[in-house]
């Protein structure tokens, strides 16, 4: 809900592409979808069967997806023209994406440790 109330509210002063949009909704859509079964049960079995995966899959697309955030961060250095080397404005939303995950993952791992058995596996 935080990313599309700034979305909202920041829509009059900076607006991003289409594209953005739809890559920043894919990452919503997907968390939602997973808060609503839990990632571990989201009935992804097309997906798993197409590429033989025993394990449900879900949420490592659903981490992959973020990625996509890389997009608009690119997008808008660059329209706001805040770096001028192309090669800079990629590293850096890379780099912002990586971060992001980073963090989250080591909160993911510190609250599966502290609560530990199942409630931090329901966690993960």
């Amino acid at each position: 809900m935080v990313v599309v109330l700034l979305l909202i509210v920041t829509y009059k002063k900076f607006q991003f592409s289409n594209t953005a949009y739809v890559f920043m909704s894919l990452w919503i859509f997907m968390h939602t979808i997973g808060a609503y079964y839990t990632f571990e049960r989201v009935p992804f079995d097309w997906f798993n069967n197409l590429f033989g995966f025993e394990r449900n899959m879900y949420d490592r697309v659903a981490h992959y997806i973020i990625g996509f955030y890389a997009y608009p961060l690119a997008e808008y250095v660059y329209r706001k023209n805040l770096v001028k080397a192309p090669w800079i404005i990629y590293a850096l939303a890379i780099f912002a994406v990586f971060t992001l995950a980073s963090v989250y993952e080591i909160i993911e791992w510190i609250y599966a440790v502290k609560a530990g058995g199942e409630q931090g596996i329901a966690f993960l």
